[in-house]
């Protein structure tokens, strides 16, 4: 006699995919940090990455309440579409010559909006994918010495990084930012010059799937 064959088991429900996110990101800069972000983005294949570059609003409080006015609207929207429920909004900006950049992150902090955040301006991200710096410097200073490692990168005359030079680099630079945020937390100066915390935006651009390998 031929044994039965066992029958799949009836009213299993199928495995839960989660689905993915699209991450919408309000920049004070103009080319700089959009350039980065789309590159990086394209980098680790994440097409549902949103840049908003808002440059000229001269108060960074505006430009959190732009990203908490499109939140909301995802929120509304998530009403009828269960797909942009896991949509989220971030804000970019950097600590510069901004005298109430404290009150826009409190305000963002407030409203839920998370920030990623440089001091004293984005391109101390930039330069640790090449080395650690620990001293306090200006943002200028800083954009003449990116240039040791980007020899094409100049503030106002072509101010976007050369990805393919930084792409390799990422681990060493998350590792480098982490130690900043942590050197500065020792000081009593959270969030101080020099640091940057930018890469946990990044992080979420890159996903959870850590096996996807950059182009």
């Amino acid at each position: 006699m031929v044994p039965k064959r066992s029958l799949p088991a009836l009213g299993r429900s199928a495995a839960k995919v989660t689905p993915e996110k699209t991450i919408v990101v309000f920049c004070e800069g103009e080319r700089t940090e959009p350039d980065y972000l789309r590159s990086f983005a394209d980098t680790w294949r994440n097409p549902r990455i949103q840049v908003e570059a808002r440059g000229g609003l001269g108060d960074p409080k505006d430009l959190v309440e732009l990203a908490k006015n499109r939140r909301d609207q995802i929120r509304r929207q998530a009403r009828r579409d269960s797909l942009r429920a896991n949509d989220e909004v971030w804000c970019l900006f950097d600590r510069d010559s901004h005298e109430r950049v404290h009150d826009a992150r409190k305000q963002a902090r407030d409203l839920g909006i998370p920030v990623g955040f440089s001091n004293p301006c984005f391109e101390i991200w930039a330069l640790f994918h090449f080395q650690w710096y620990d001293s306090q410097i200006d943002r200028h200073a800083l954009q003449k010495m990116l240039r040791n490692h980007l020899p094409k990168y100049h503030h106002s005359d072509n101010p976007v990084f050369d990805h393919s030079l930084m792409k390799e680099r990422y681990d060493t630079a998350k590792k480098n930012a982490e130690r900043s945020l942590r050197e500065r937390e020792g000081e009593g100066k959270a969030n101080g010059n020099p640091s940057t915390d930018v890469f946990v935006l990044l992080e979420e651009i890159r996903g959870s799937d850590r096996t996807v390998t950059c182009r």
